[in-house]
């Protein structure tokens, strides 16, 4: 069990090339999970991280026990790096120290000027069970996220599907067989087409709804570059482009990551005035049906849980933050202001 012999030492962000080999190391002895692998780590902090972010380690004897990547976020407030683009905060941690009071109160010393908080946000509870409220611990619900076991019986799995979505997606199949459009799904993984397939993701993006709000991929904007850099880094065999075709236009199109087992949807997007066919869930169906060919076993959503995640899978759960106050007055007091 932990105790007062972790020790914890911080290091600039520049560092996290030399301490990229220990922070996967640790990766694979937890949470195990390709997002927060330094493939996908690395990306993130070139192009939305703060030169005065803090790389932490922690150690019990020699061996590692937690990691993390920490930004000040306010008086006395630091918290887990937390880019949009990730689905869960930089945090690593061997599940016995997780809830210890002591690892933290290491933490808060290794860290410069006072800390009232830390902040470890976007928590899977499957990587990190979720810990008990106290004194000196919050936690809060983040969001409802979906998961799907891949059936290997794809037939049998969309039987048990609502008749109501099995006759709608049939349905707009149809009414585009009858105009003569021809429907494709393919995946791409070659490395020399990730740019291009990025670039494609980003002008259907930037053709809809969130190009007004300024949040669209766009191949020469940072997000572009970042998914170009990270999906290059695990390309090919852990990254899968799917695509959607009526005749030879894109319609939708999903950026995903994988290992042996589990397949992570990181973006989806698609053509807006094709809406009324609803392509991206076609596009999903069919992804299913090639995860259940090609043996993976499971599907990572890692986003608020809509109404079509509900008509794939009855599978969610809540991701959370967790927060610790170095005093049970500041806990308090943090308390009351919010009432």
């Amino acid at each position: 069990m932990a105790d007062q012999s972790v020790q914890w030492t911080t290091h600039p962000i520049q560092a996290f090339d030399e301490i990229a080999t220990q922070w996967q190391q640790l990766n694979q002895k937890t949470a195990n999970s390709l997002l927060l692998d330094p493939r996908f780590v690395k990306p993130l902090i070139k192009y939305f991280g703060e030169s005065e972010m803090l790389i932490a380690l922690a150690r019990h004897h020699e061996t590692l026990v937690a990691a993390s990547i920490l930004t000040k976020v306010g008086f006395g407030q630091w918290q887990t790096f937390q880019p949009s683009q990730a689905p869960l905060g930089m945090w690593l941690c061997t599940p016995d120290y997780f809830h210890n009071r002591s690892l933290y109160q290491s933490l808060t010393r290794s860290l410069p000027g006072t800390v009232l908080t830390i902040s470890i946000t976007q928590q899977d509870p499957k990587l990190l069970a979720r810990p008990v409220d106290d004194k000196h611990f919050s936690t809060l619900d983040y969001i409802t996220t979906a998961r799907l076991d891949i059936p290997e019986d794809f037939e049998a799995y969309w039987q048990s599907r609502s008749k109501n979505v099995r006759t709608s997606v049939g349905k707009a199949k149809r009414r585009l067989e009858k105009e003569g459009k021809k429907i494709t799904f393919d995946v791409g993984k070659a490395l020399n087409n990730i740019h291009d397939d990025v670039k494609k993701y980003g002008q259907l993006e930037s053709d809809g709804w969130k190009n007004n709000t300024g949040t669209a991929v766009h191949i020469d904007n940072d997000q572009g570059k970042y998914y170009t850099e990270m999906l290059s880094a695990f390309a090919p065999e852990q990254c899968q482009i799917w695509r959607y075709y009526f005749d030879s236009e894109l319609v939708a199109t999903d950026l995903c990551i994988n290992d042996d087992e589990t397949i992570f949807i990181l973006k989806t997007t698609y053509a807006e005035p094709w809406q009324r066919y609803s392509p991206a869930f076609s596009l999903h169906v069919d992804g299913i049906e090639h995860c259940s060919k090609i043996g993976l076993k499971s599907i990572e959503f890692y986003g608020p849980s809509m109404q079509w995640h509900k008509k794939l899978t009855d599978d969610e759960r809540v991701m959370y933050h967790l927060t610790y106050y170095t005093s049970s007055f500041v806990k308090t007091l943090k308390e009351r202001l919010k009432t």
